[in-house]
Order: C-alpha cells, then structure tokens, then sequence
C-alpha cells in the first residue's frame, strides 16, 4: 500500500525524516518497495492566469492564449473548450513531462504559432478523471507559484509491502501510525482519542429506513446512516492530495471521504444515492442464480446464489464488500445520500473475487479480514468529514449485528518469552512494547502478564503471537547470537530421503538446475494435458490458475521454461515433488515423481531429444542393473499419461522389466502456445518410487576388471522409417550374446524424401580369458551383418 509521509507524521507526530522512517518501518516487519518525493512529479508545473485568448490563425478549434505565471507571460497553443480570461490554470513549462502519458513539453510551432508550455487537464495531470477541459484551480493562488506547493502535494510516498497477517490493521493510516508510535517507544495521540459511539436519539425510524441480513455468518455487521441537505462538489485540496498521495484519482466529495477514510481506518464504506433505493429498505443477501447487476464503470454481471450483494425491495445495489452499482452511484444531482459501514465474510468475499475477476481496493481490505467494531469508527470520522466538506446532515442511522465480540485475552510467560528470543528481556520493556501497540494489561507479575488483545489484532492467537510483536519491536538486529544446545541421539536412517538426495545429485551432476513449483494447476492445463482423471479441487483457491491439485509435476517446468527462455539461451531443469492423485473410492493417493526439461535455442527436435535420451539413460543407470526399453508410443496399448503435453514424434515410454516407469517426449504445440515459448523443448516424467523398488531389489555384484584389450568396430545401417532404434539394438546383441559386451548408438541420419534412416553403432567386444584375434572378431562381425540383413536391412559398412 501507498502511505503518505505527512499523514503518517501528522497521526504519530513523529519527527523522523521519510528516509529513517521508512528503514524503522522496514525493521519492523513491512518491506519498503518504493520511495518518491511526490512534487518531482510536478516539476516544471506552476500557477498561471489566463489574461488573453485569441483565436488561432491557421486552425478553428485551437486558441492562442496569454498566460500570466508571474516573472512573465507565455503564449500558449491551447484547443480546450472551457478556457477564458481569469481563469487560473496549471501550467506546464519548458522542460516539464506530463505524468500520464510522459510526454516533455518543449516549445514548438502548432500550425503556425509558437507554443512556449502546456495548459493542462486533471486527466493529464493524474489529479482526477476530467478530461474534457482543462483544470480550473481555485482564486487566491500565487500566479508563479510550483503546482506542488499550490495544492498541498509537498510530501513523500511510502509504498511498503504489508503482509497478509497485518492486513487486518496495517492497511491503513491508523495502523501504520500505531506501529511507528510503538517503533520510537511512546504513546502517541491516535490512543488518546475520546471513544466517541452513536447516539440512540440518532436512530431513524424504521419509516424511513431498515435494515435487514439474512445469514450473519456472511455479514456480521452492517450500519448505514441517511444524510441529507449534500452538495456534491470538488473536494479542499488536502483530501485531493492525500488520495494522490495513495494512487487514488480524487472524484468528488461524498466519493472521496468514503476513500479517504478507508485509506485511514482500514475500513471500506460505501454512499449510495438515496433517491434510488427504493421500498425503503436494505436487505444484505445471497444473489438469486442468474440476477444481473452493472457495476460501476459499466462492467455487467451475471451473478450466482453464492455471491453476497446489497439490495433495495426490488434489485441488486452493489457486490457487497467489492463494488457498488451504477444505479445507485453518486451523481452532480445527489442530495440524499445513505453511507454504508459493514463488516462482511473473508472467504465470501473472496470467492466472488475470484468468481468474476475483481480487484478493488474494498475487497483487498474485506477479504483478509477486518474486525466489526471497526465500521463503527470509520462511520463517524465520515459523518464528521460529510457535515464539514458536503454539508451533509445525518438524520439518523439505522443498524443488524450480531452480539457484541468477546474480549481475547492471553497468558504471556516470562520464561516463553525469553526462551523463544535466546536471551534475557526487561519485563517492563516488554510490558510497554505491548501497552505501545495497543494492548491493554489486565493483570502483572514479575513471571506473567495477562493481555488484553486489541480488536483490530485479528492475527494474535497465542502466547507466542506477544513474543513475536516485543521481539519485533524491539529490533531482532538488537539480539545477540547463541550457540544453539540441545540434546543429540542417533536417528533411524530415512532410506527414500536419502535416494532422493541421491537423485538430486545426480542430475545436478549432468547439469540440470532443481526447481520447486507450486502444488496446484488449473482447469487450463488439465485440458491441455489431456488429464482427463478425477482431481482433488481446492475450496478456497488462491486463484482459478491453482484450483486443483497436481497430477504431474511437467506445468511447473513447462512455467519455468516460459519464464527462463528470455533470460537465457539453454537450460535443463528438474523437479523431485509429490502429486496428488484421486481413485475410484475417493481416497487421496500421494505419489513422488521426478520430471526433467531441456531447452536449447541452438538444437533441433532431434538433437534436443536424443541429447535428453542420453542424459536419462545415464541418470538411470545409477539406480538400475536391468536394462532399460524405450517403447515408441506407437507399441503402447493405453494411452500415455499426460499424452497432451507431447507431439507424437519421439513420444516413448519409458519401461524396466515389461514395467512402466515414465514417459519422455517433445513437448506439443499447444503447450508452447499456451505457455508462452516458441522454441521446442523436451521432457520426461518417471515415478520415484518404481524406481526405488527397483534399486532395493539390486543385487550388486563384483567382478574383476578386464584384464584384456576390448576390440571395438563400428557398424552403420539403412532401416526403414518405422523402425525403432531399440529393435535393431536387440538383433544386434542377440547375434553374439557370448562376446559383444558394449553396444552405443552414437549417429542418426533421417532421409524423409526416401521414407529412411541411416543408423551408426559402436561395437565393443572382450574375452575375458584371452585378447581376441582379428579373425574371430571379423567373424562374429559376419553373424551380425547376416541377421541384420535377414531382418531386410541395408548394411552400409
């Protein structure tokens, strides 16, 4: 979130520089993005008043305007409507860059005439949405004066990353004060407040207004109050600049108090226009399956029973918690206005998110959870900024909840305390850290202290919660290293974890660099995957890309490889992970597998799978003796698991003992498509524990090494297209089962035009009693040609 320097200061009264601010934050737990001094922004950019207009010469919508910015006057080429004599205006001088579309203002003709600057709309100057004419600032402006200064926009932006545990209170301007007064070891004003709480005489009349929830559970809290007697308008600038400040466009008045306040109490509110609820009632329901709702900014939804929506007596108003209706938006002729307070469900709220693709600034806020009583407080810092800058009046208010939330206390020890921070703490140090962020003590001793949990703390749970919040307060950096001691026993060896570690070096080893992917996959890769099997879906997703759990380890290097091909030319990944399969009675089955990927810009499909070929084959004959078949797609009766991810050329199952261990492949079109690569790359998949069945099954057996010279030739062949390299290696070796000990396929040559491939192998034979002559080598070298050109292949050599 994007906080603002002086809003912060001005809560906490702190007295840091933004700098020292902001690395005190980042000690405490809330990573500083980025750091900009807003008015750079606006360099270049002064006050000017319009003293001239003059029609354009060469050009019927264009003006040539006098502007006064006061050193001097500047002629200006400028086509919007709403210009006249009088007018202060924000102008963009020589040198300046508009920050919308970044464009540098230098002086040039326009059709004729020279332009020395730019007048400029709050569109361009991303100080609202007007874009139809240029901005009118308000009378009393120094003419001359940096547009910065002029509108209040002096000030420093903290963007600072707020993890989802401290999104309950650190969303906010409120919360981040609390941490910065707790951060410099005192007390500041945001907790000496007078508690301020509806008044009952404010109450409407159920005539006038009701309110009902149907599930509780869904909306704890809900309040709304009527005001009448609103002007809309422009907002003072101080509440313009701070929205600025926090990335938001100001819109008008009512619009922007309801955000202002949610940037600085964390809670989202909502107006809607008074007029246009109609029965005199608001009903807090699920949506009917198929109700239609226009949201504002004209987008449509169909929605479903399970999505949360605010509604008169007739008609959806707003996605509760997420967005409001456009039927019942703000407008120039609102003067009746009803503000929403609420507090709504987390997981409600983010499965409709999710559902149809919505991110606002309420539902980031909604969906990690706020605490009820905070609707409250925000309610009345809006009714106060309502009656002061709207002239709003509230006739009353009327509100459902549900009873009021229990008190959370908690039993801190000593002892726990110092235990898990390594070293010895000053109790009363500890108290006030506590007392600093907001908690109440209700009880103390030198050994425990009773605590009392603020109830924007949704995140403190435990005793080891309060540890955490003193040990982070008062600075980890600050807490001297120990050696760690602990008793130490021998343990039972983990055979399968140390296989694992086993593997890993292994294929390390061969040059393949490890990832380690999420879980899950969506809908997409299961139908491009061709993974037409029961999964186990996950209820509350992180996103529809995560819905379901995996199958296959190869979305996750196939992600990886879109990501790293920018980068880098080639590369090989692996993944040792579990998958998670669903069988015929529902029962979760867990499966470790091992896939691997290649890429290389520089070699063809060919190249790039016989180069994966060989760096699995060497990879398995580490953990097997009995030898490996690679079986074309083509001899496999059942459809290959996850046959959408390969291109039947090359696509092999890989099998040990007539048994199925894996697959290897070129990954297909449609991957590449959706995937983001456009080069080829290839990949295997074999099952972890298939092959450690195999390994515990290995007998090793020693034997002495050859005491006599191996004799070696080489042998190269025509055979037909739709031979399989692994036919030919079997005739070949089962010629001469007694002397030819090594058989190494190390060349291909593939004839397309003539249907044919030319294959080239190693022979390597050895006695192991005697060096073989020449002639018995020639020999055995005939039995093998006359087999292979019995089969009907062409010996070359």
């Amino acid at each position: 979130m994007k906080y603002s320097y002086s809003w912060l200061r001005e809560l906490s009264q702190t007295q840091k520089t933004p700098q020292k601010l902001a690395y005190q934050l980042m000690m405490q737990g809330f990573e500083l993005e980025e750091m900009e001094q807003l008015e750079k922004r606006f360099e270049n950019f002064v006050v000017g008043e319009i003293l001239q207009i003059e029609k354009h010469f060469n050009a019927n919508k264009l003006k040539k305007v006098l502007v006064d910015i006061g050193k001097k006057k500047l002629s200006i080429v400028c086509g919007a409507p709403n210009v006249r004599v009088g007018m202060l205006v924000a102008v963009a001088l020589v040198g300046a860059v508009v920050p919308k579309n970044k464009i540098k203002i230098e002086k040039r003709k326009v059709r004729g005439e020279f332009s020395e600057g730019m007048l400029c709309s709050e569109d361009e100057l991303m100080l609202g949405k007007d874009a139809s004419g240029i901005m009118e600032l308000e009378k009393g402006l120094t003419l001359g004066k940096p547009l910065a200064e002029a509108l209040g926009l002096k000030d420093w932006i903290l963007d600072l990353k707020v993890l989802p545990n401290r999104a309950h209170d650190c969303l906010s301007h409120w919360g981040m004060a609390r941490e910065i007064i707790a951060g410099e070891n005192r007390r500041g004003k945001i907790f000496q407040e007078e508690k301020i709480f509806l008044k009952k005489k404010e109450k409407l009349s159920p005539k006038r207004l009701k309110v009902f929830i149907e599930d509780f559970s869904l909306c704890p809290r809900y309040l709304a109050g009527f005001f009448s007697g609103v002007k809309i308008g422009q907002s003072p600038n101080w509440i313009r600049s701070r929205l600025i400040a926090c990335g938001m466009e100001p819109i008008n008045n009512v619009v922007d108090i309801t955000n202002l306040v949610m940037l600085e109490t964390g809670n989202p509110l909502h107006a809607f226009d008074g007029r246009r609820i109609e029965g005199k009632s608001i009903l807090v329901r699920r949506a009917q399956q198929g109700e239609k709702l226009k949201l504002l900014g004209d987008k449509f939804l169909t929605l479903t029973s399970e999505d949360l929506v605010i509604a008169d007596g007739k008609k959806a108003l707003a996605l509760a918690g997420i967005k409001g209706g456009q039927q019942s938006g703000i407008d120039r002729d609102t003067e009746e206005i009803i503000l929403e307070a609420a507090c709504f469900n987390p997981f409600s709220i983010r499965k409709t998110r999710q559902r149809h693709n919505l991110m606002t600034e309420s539902q980031s806020r909604f969906e990690k959870g706020l605490s009820a009583v905070l609707a409250e407080k925000a309610f009345l810092r809006a009714q106060t900024l309502l009656e002061k800058y709207a002239g709003a009046k509230l006739l009353g208010w009327v509100e459902e909840k549900i009873k009021k939330e229990k008190k959370w206390e908690l039993s801190l020890e000593r002892s726990l305390a110092e235990k898990l921070l390594g070293e010895k703490i000053a109790w009363n140090l500890a108290e006030k850290i506590l007392e600093n962020l907001g908690f109440i003590i209700t009880k103390k001793s030198k050994a425990v202290l009773k605590v009392l949990v603020p109830d924007w703390r949704l995140d403190i749970e435990g005793a080891e919660d309060l540890v955490e919040e003193i040990g982070r307060i008062m600075g980890y950096e600050k807490i001297c290293a120990q050696p760690l001691q602990f008793l130490v026993g021998s343990s039972k060896e983990n055979f399968s974890r140390r296989l694992e570690w086993k593997m890993k070096d292994c294929l390390t080893g061969l040059g393949f660099d490890e990832i380690s992917s999420y879980s899950f996959y969506g809908q997409k890769d299961i139908l491009i995957g061709e993974l037409n099997f029961p999964h186990w879906e996950l209820e509350n997703t992180l996103s529809p890309e995560q819905a379901f759990f995996r199958q296959t380890l190869l979305t996750g290097l196939f992600s990886a490889a879109a990501l790293n091909r920018s980068y880098f030319g080639r590369f090989n990944l692996f993944e040792l992970g579990r998958v998670y399969k669903k069988d015929a009675e529902d029962s979760a089955i867990e499966e470790l597998k091992v896939a691997g990927l290649v890429f290389d810009k520089e070699k063809n499909e060919r190249e790039l799978f016989y180069f994966l070929k060989g760096k699995l084959e060497s990879f398995l004959k580490n953990f097997l003796t009995e030898k490996i078949d690679w079986i074309s797609e083509k001899k496999v009766q059942e459809q290959i698991f996850g046959r959408g991810f390969f291109q039947s050329m090359g696509l092999t199952e890989i099998r040990v003992n007539n048994q199925k261990i894996g697959v290897l492949g070129l990954a297909s079109d449609k991957v590449a498509k959706y995937y983001g690569f456009k080069e080829k790359v290839a990949s295997f998949e074999i099952d972890f524990f298939k092959i450690e069945k195999m390994f515990l099954r290995k007998k090793l057996i020693f034997q002495a090494l050859d005491k006599f010279p191996s004799v070696k030739r080489d042998l190269s062949l025509f055979v037909p297209w739709k031979v399989e390299v692994a036919e030919v290696e079997r005739i070949i070796l089962s010629s001469d089962k007694k002397f030819l000990k090594k058989l190494e396929l190390f060349d291909i040559f593939e004839d397309q035009k003539g249907r044919k491939r030319s294959l080239a192998f190693h022979l390597e034979f050895n006695h192991p009693e005697r060096t073989l002559t020449s002639n018995e080598v020639d020999e055995r070298m005939e039995k093998i040609l006359i087999k292979l050109k019995e089969e009907g292949f062409e010996v070359r050599c």
